[in-house]
């Protein structure tokens, strides 16, 4: 299976690197085949937001935006992507100069990457994959040196790292890798003692040192030492709840770790000789001074003060103050023993996850402020960005200053549902907790919104013209609302099972729905432009499916329209449009299988494949696309999708009604979206190139009314990327391409691959001829369609009689009256239909399930049943001759295990398939 490029540590203004079949990467064309126009929404992660303003760059926030790390210019409203991450971003942190940033994810392509913030480019990328990643960073005050703690690896260590940046690489300048019993999950130094650090978990907190060591011959090094914090008397371990964050209090040698209480545990060195006594340095032998290690202060919990009513979520030090946030909302300013001097309490943004100070300096009317600290941002796990000052502590209670200035509009962390508008630049988003939002899309802004309080979205769509939007609710509750006032135009009680999808006709005419108990419903509409006689008429509902309902399909046809359902139970519905208005219920038209093996995704429609005919498009698990005619339902073509990770769940068409292709946009649930050019008839393979659109699943995607650009929503944050597509750019790259089947034979494995396929199609000429021919050979570079199903067989496809019908079928409308067929010709048709995913011991255990037996063990006898009456029938001489050709020996059945399972089967039966393929 191919798999999606990693995006190269980059900047732009929408810089995505960029993979097709053909392995042909191009940098600048991934500029501006899909590029990056503007990220909606940020990422709540702990610390994700950074003040850059500085006295020569006044105007500058960072935060994190899943993958991309996002440079914000207030003054231009203007974004630059910083790209390099696979993995969604778990924490940010810059210098105290604000000279460098540094950015960490965590997972299996995991990388840190120290960006400088003056030009946007990468100062230097550190892979991660030993560590897992990081998951919180600090700089020391120089700016020269950060720490970083990793994630737990597999082998549950962390690690603590001290790098220096040099003036073109990092380097480790010390480094702790310890076992984990309690992750570790917050870093802080402490800015009095640039050598002392402190981390905690959830119920641990730990004390590091760094050390300078000399050998006698080695140079000066640095080495971490680290001890656990305790907690000696039971009346405060009693009162000990779950650990959130840890500090440092200014000017003093105390510090101090945040609960999901609202209080704070005082850590302290003890005073007394007998704790002096208790917390002297480790050391390897007692009897021996010269081998005594260095250890970090040994700290016990002196007291608890509360701070918050709700789980203290930050806490960090700014000057002299301590600052701490909490789940409430509620930022409080507190001196170096923790009394209260200034608090925010109507901020009403969620959750406080970041506060960040610029290094703004002071203006002389801020001389007299009660708290000295410049301007600063907010950042909350809702997703808002707020800016404020010291001045607002000088505002009276209930001053509108004490909300502050919101960066950029809120965008709620949990999108549901995108749909952009037909006829304007717009484009509307509802959240799972029922917030409706119209953006402008050329502005970047607002235009309206509405919250449904009580009610929890699925789906969201504009009808044709664009005066109404549908929006379907988890109860089964439709509303139809007014794109512009955002009022409600009608409400009907459609099931008592979710909605999934919602689909309008052309014409506007009917709105088809999908729900959770695999029914269809049908509603007529009427609407005139002013809504003075518009009426919606619930029609019927039909319970279609037997399994979730992956395509709803409007298309029409002689100006007819035409309604298809495709369903996870592999089976595709037609409804009988007009009857079903005449009778006031819904009725089928009829009802076909999908013939494959695997579950269908997608369902489009497409006139392109044979000029005028409409056929529907479906996409299934096994990433192939299937072209079905409309009259008799018959798959005349199987070709392979995109193959990034998971199959192709959603397909926008690109081409503009003048274009002779079908173009179209497509994305996966798992991170790619991309452009695909499908073949006409006479045509080998879909064309296809794809990047890396979110860190994680993608939730929703549309496309606007020009099909100029493309909205995605991420399924992790609700982070919305609007992408530019540039269509004629596509098609020069795709015709750029000479050759694109050999881009699925790339490198030495391709290359044996290729060579080994080559061997077996001349192996099944010289079959075709008799293998005791003893006359001169005259190959003419074909093979007889008669040796196909053994040659297919060869090569790894393993067609059933059924699938095989279809290639024959397949070859006989593309090669009409052929009997042969040449090695050209014969590449498509491998790389069509052999599996993406090998046949593997977890396909084993499928197939037995899929039939219904227990993987774990069946009795032989069953099997045997099973084999011969169900399915495409074998007969017993048959499963003999199977077994005797896998084993090379006589084979007695009889004398077969009493009971089979699918590991059985895998190691006695399939190993010696395994071992030639």
């Amino acid at each position: 299976m191919d798999s999606p490029l990693l995006p190269l540590a980059s900047i732009s203004h929408g810089t995505c690197p960029l993979t097709s079949q053909s392995g042909h990467d191009d940098y600048c064309m991934s500029l501006l085949l899909q590029d990056l126009q503007w990220v909606f929404g940020a990422s709540h992660i702990r610390a994700g937001v950074i003040d850059l303003r500085t006295a020569e760059n006044k105007n500058t926030i960072a935060y994190a935006a899943g993958h991309n790390l996002v440079l914000y210019d207030r003054s231009l409203h203007w974004q630059r992507f910083l790209q390099g991450h696979v993995h969604h971003i778990q924490c940010l942190a810059a210098c105290p100069k604000r000279k460098y940033i540094v950015s960490a994810d965590c997972g299996s392509e995991a990388i840190l990457i120290v960006w400088s913030s003056e030009n946007g480019q990468v100062h230097s990328s550190i892979p991660q994959k030993e560590t897992g990643g990081i998951i919180a960073i600090d700089f020391f005050e120089k700016g020269d040196k950060f720490a970083t703690l990793s994630t737990i690896d597999r082998n549950r260590m962390q690690t603590m790292c001290i790098w220096r940046i040099e003036a073109t690489t990092c380097q480790i300048a010390s480094s702790l890798s310890v076992f984990s019993t309690d992750f570790q999950h917050s870093l802080q130094i402490n800015k009095d003692d640039q050598d002392e650090l402190i981390t905690n978990g959830k119920k641990t907190v730990y004390f590091w040192k760094l050390f300078k060591e000399e050998g006698e011959n080695t140079p000066l090094k640095k080495v971490l030492r680290r001890e656990k914090a305790s907690i000696k008397t039971v009346e405060m371990l009693k009162n000990i709840r779950e650990f959130t964050v840890s500090c440092f209090l200014p000017n003093s040698d105390s510090a101090i770790t945040g609960m999901v209480s609202g209080e704070v545990i005082f850590w302290q060195e003890p005073r007394s000789p007998f704790f002096k006594e208790e917390s002297k340095s480790l050391s390897v032998s007692d009897s021996d001074e010269s081998n005594k290690l260095p250890s970090a202060r040994k700290m016990y919990a002196i007291k608890i003060v509360q701070l918050h009513d709700t789980p203290i979520t930050h806490i960090s030090v700014q000057n002299s103050y301590v600052i701490t946030g909490g789940s409430d909302g509620y930022l409080r300013f507190y001196d170096c023993r923790l009394g209260l001097i200034g608090w925010l309490e109507e901020l009403q943004a969620g959750e406080i996850t970041s506060v960040s100070f610029s290094t703004l300096s002071s203006c002389e009317q801020e001389a007299n402020f009660t708290i000295q600290v410049p301007p600063f941002i907010v950042g909350t796990r809702k997703g808002h960005m707020i800016l404020l000052h010291a001045g607002i502590f000088e505002e009276p209670s209930g001053s509108l200053q004490h909300k502050g200035e919101e960066l950029l509009d809120y965008i709620p962390t949990m999108v549901k549902c995108v749909t952009a508008h037909p006829h304007l630049p717009y484009f509307a988003m509802i959240s799972a907790d029922g917030l409706l939002q119209v953006h402008d899309y050329n502005t970047r802004n607002v235009c309206s919104q509405r919250e449904f309080s009580k009610l929890k979205a699925e789906f969201i769509t504009y009808s044709p013209t664009g005066s109404v939007l549908a929006c379907g609710f988890s109860t089964g509750f439709l509303k139809i609302i007014d794109s512009d006032s955002l009022q409600d135009v009608d409400n009907i009680a459609i099931s008592r099972s979710g909605i999934t999808k919602l689909e309008f006709s052309s014409d506007e005419s009917l709105l088809a729905i999908a729900d959770s108990s695999f029914a269809v419903s049908l509603v007529n509409c009427f609407i005139s432009k002013d809504h003075v006689d518009e009426k919606w008429e619930y029609v019927g509902k039909f319970r279609s499916h037997a399994r979730e309902i992956a395509g709803l399909h409007f298309a029409k046809v002689n100006g007819n329209n035409r309604l298809f359902s495709v369903g996870h139970d592999c089976m595709i519905v037609e409804y009988d449009l007009t009857e079903s208005v005449k009778e006031k219920r819904l009725k089928l038209k009829g009802t076909w299988p999908v013939n494959s093996s695997g579950i269908p995704i997608a369902l489009y429609s497409t006139t392109f494949f044979e000029q005028g005919e409409l056929h529907l498009l479906i996409s299934d698990s096994n990433f192939k696309i299937r072209i079905y005619d409309t009259k008799n339902f018959i798959c005349h073509r199987t070709l392979l999708g995109p193959t990034f990770g998971t199959p192709v769940d959603s397909t926008f068409r690109l081409s503009l009604e003048h274009c002779t292709q079908e173009i179209l946009a497509f994305g996966t649930k798992d991170q790619i979206l991309g452009i695909m050019i499908l073949p006409l008839r006479n045509n080998k393979i879909i064309q296809y190139m794809g990047v890396i659109g979110h860190a994680g699943f993608i939730q929703h995607m549309t496309i606007s009314h020009d099909k100029k650009y493309l909205l995605t929503v991420s399924a992790h944050d609700g982070i919305i990327n609007l992408w530019r597509v540039s269509l004629p750019l596509a098609k020069a790259f795709f015709e750029s391409e000479e050759n694109p089947i050999s881009g699925h034979f790339k490198g030495s494995i391709g290359a044996k691959n290729l060579q080994l396929i080559r061997e077996y199609f001349f192996t099944s000429q010289i079959f075709s001829q008799g293998e005791g021919f003893t006359n001169e050979r005259i190959l003419d570079s074909t093979v007889e369609i008669d040796q196909l199903h053994n040659l297919l067989s060869a090569v790894g496809v393993f067609p059933s009689l059924h699938e095989l019908q279809e290639i024959l079928t397949e070859i006989n409308e593309t090669f009409p009256m052929q009997k042969s067929i040449s090695f050209k010709d014969f590449l498509p048709i491998f790389l069509n239909h052999k599996p993406v995913i090998e046949l593997n011991p977890e396909t084993i255990h499928h197939a037995f399930s899929a039939i219904g037996l227990d993987p774990h063990g069946t009795n032989t006898d069953i099997l045997m049943t099973t084999l011969q009456n169900e399915g495409e029938r074998m007969t017993r001489e048959e499963i003999q001759q199977c077994f005797e050709k896998i084993l090379h020996k006589h084979v007695n059945l009889d004398a077969l295990p009493r009971n089979i399972s699918a590991t059985w089967f895998c190691n006695k039966v399939l190993k010696y398939l395994g071992h030639r393929a």
